[in-house]
């Protein structure tokens, strides 16, 4: 029996967690807030509040309902699938559990398709969710029934395809979070890179467009499977249409996924032998490292929890080439649309001077605003998951109770896991700065822009890292904590709006909690200083960035005073550091115990 005993327990034990209840409450209410923003657009619009609407007008208003919710359900599949599902095995590894299904007369196919079906149902609980506002939205009129039965099969098929290859990554992967953002990196490199590839090769010199008359039908296999790609001119290229492409790519998504969950049951019990990985292989690849290393590690010093962090890495192997693979590519893609704008730029500021701001120094400093948001959210993400999963990752590898018994001080450890996801994603940051630098040089940004962006990068790291830190002391596993670092970093950079709408608010302070947004601010030009006391709009800018900064300051250093008071009542052990020694005593006990080991190693 394909779907027994492993159903109905994951169905039990899924049903009760709180999150699965969250989520489907918050996404019935952007369902309906969608709602009011097309009612409100089509009031705004044709003025239909004071008489009736007209046919036309109320298609229209339905074709819009329609169109709307269509675009909010498939970003949901897209983002929620990998996080419902991607976890799936690797808890059970994680939580030392796998082994016993594995000793039962259970075969692989039956433990990975009950799992499978019952993360499925939930999806399908979001998706049947927009059910009543189809239902009504038909009513209106304006929506195509091909176009509605393309868009739940375009879904249910999406939704088969990632969460087959999220079982398939949770299968080899040691810990949730490992697969969930292994998860993350290879969704956004299937959206996007077959697409741009396709796309931008036949535009290039030569030889690309002779590789692309050969890598284009086979790059078609992966890309069409893709929404990007059925968004993108391409879909109708040779006349087939929009439709026959997404027919194509639906079929596709079905054949690659049973092709996963089949290598998914096949190689569930070769990976639980191997605890989730080749253990040869990774052998042969440790040893290569050591052997090659080109930055040798420093030596320890004073400070051990902060060596731990910034030089040994919790990341695998495949997690860490993914990463370099997708910031390789993400730089050169940076390098190649930036080229463009820079060099017009340059041309202009040798022409005409440092101080004589022109159109393509304009471009370029509004090209410079899209790329920094778009990098800073990345920094955003990055950095909150990893000091979200800092400590909890340290009771999941069974390090926490070794962690807690050492002389080691609450506030050492809090500081190394505060630090430790900075120095982790500092590439990020160079990149930050290097774009920034560039703008400065040909008189782009103006250095009070700069400065500005300096500060706010500073401060809303600073509370990214502290944010982090202080639901990772008190959550009981990384999921949770990853959740709910999530859920408030989307409230406060953006989410918060929703409720603002629809009060009308009539000024641009109300950005102040955007983070994104006042990065994009803040890059201001050599123009909008000269510009700055003639426009009403920069004094409500300025007093957003102002607020922003402000309050993200505080609420770092508040949780980083709550983090250092209250971490060893959180891990319940006696405060016997802070009574017994001050810092410079801590230090000469720890070089002393370092001492005393090294003796005893000698001896042995």
């Amino acid at each position: 029996m394909l779907l027994g005993p492993v159903f109905n327990a994951e169905l039990l034990t899924t049903a009760r967690r709180a999150r699965y209840y969250v989520v489907r409450f918050l996404y019935g209410m952007v369902i309906l807030f969608l709602i009011y923003l097309s009612y409100r657009a089509n009031t705004w619009r044709t003025g239909f509040e004071t008489r009736e609407l007209t046919i036309e007008e109320m298609a229209s208003l339905g074709r819009q309902i329609f169109d709307s919710f269509a675009v909010v359900q498939a970003v949901t599949v897209i983002l929620l699938t990998p996080a419902l599902v991607g976890g799936t095995i690797a808890e059970e590894r994680q939580r030392k559990t796998l082994h016993y299904l594995l000793t039962s007369r259970l075969s692989g196919a039956e433990i990975v398709l009950s799992k499978l079906a019952a993360r499925l149902l939930h999806v399908g609980v979001l998706v049947a969710l927009g059910l009543p506002v189809v239902c009504l939205v038909g009513l209106f009129g304006g929506v195509d029934f091909e176009q509605l039965m393309f868009s739940y099969a375009g879904c249910f098929t999406t939704v088969y395809f990632l969460a087959t290859a999220s079982m398939l990554v949770s299968v080899g992967s040691r810990r949730p979070r490992e697969a969930i953002s292994i998860l993350y990196v290879l969704e956004v490199v299937w959206l996007l890179v077959p697409t741009l590839v396709m796309s931008a090769m036949p535009h290039w010199d030569e030889p690309w467009p002779t590789i692309a008359r050969v890598a284009n039908p086979v790059l078609f296999y992966a890309a069409v499977t893709s929404p990007i790609y059925l968004l993108s001119p391409m879909s109708w290229a040779g006349g087939t249409g929009m439709h026959s492409a997404a027919a194509w790519g639906m079929g596709l998504q079905m054949a690659y996924g049973t092709a996963f969950l089949a290598l998914a049951a096949l190689r569930l019990r070769p990976s639980a032998r191997n605890e989730g990985g080749n253990r040869a292989l990774s052998a042969r690849f440790a040893g290569i490292a050591r052997r090659r290393r080109w930055f040798p590690r420093p030596e320890c010093g004073d400070d051990a929890m902060l060596w731990k962090e910034m030089h040994v890495s919790r990341a695998g192997g495949l997690t860490r080439a993914a990463l370099a693979l997708l910031g390789v590519g993400a730089v050169a893609v940076i390098a190649y649309s930036g080229f463009g704008f820079l060099v017009p730029a340059a041309d202009e500021m040798s022409r005409d001077g440092y101080f004589s701001f022109g159109s393509a120094r304009r471009e370029f400093n509004a090209f410079l605003r899209g790329i920094s948001t778009a990098v800073y959210i990345l920094w955003l993400l990055g950095i909150a998951s990893s000091a979200a999963t800092g400590l909890t990752s340290e009771r999941e590898e069974d390090q926490w109770l070794s962690l807690t018994s050492t002389p080691l001080s609450g506030e050492e450890i809090v500081r190394a896991k505060m630090i430790g996801p900075v120095w982790g994603l500092r590439w990020v940051a160079y990149l930050l700065f290097g774009l920034w630098g560039i703008g400065l040089a040909i008189g782009s940004i103006h250095p009070l822009g700069v400065a500005a962006c300096l500060a706010e990068f500073a401060v809303f790291t600073g509370f990214l890292t502290a944010l982090g830190t202080f639901f990772s002391l008190r959550s009981r596993n990384s999921t949770r904590s990853l959740a709910s670092t999530m859920a408030l970093l989307i409230f406060l950079n953006g989410g918060y709006l929703f409720c603002c709408i629809p009060l009308r608010p009539n000024t641009a302070a109300i950005m102040a909690g955007s983070t994104p947004a006042l990065f994009a601010i803040s890059m201001l030009s050599p123009e909008d200083i000269r510009d700055f006391g003639r426009n009403r709009e920069y004094g409500e800018l300025l007093a957003a960035s102002v607020l922003g900064v402000v309050f993200y300051g505080v609420a770092a250093f508040g949780l980083v005073a709550s983090a250092y008071s209250s971490f060893d009542a959180q891990v319940d052990r006696p405060d016997r550091l802070r009574q017994d020694r001050t810092p410079s005593q801590q230090r000469e006990y720890l070089k002393g115990r370092r001492k005393d080991v090294q003796f005893l190693d000698e001896m042995a």
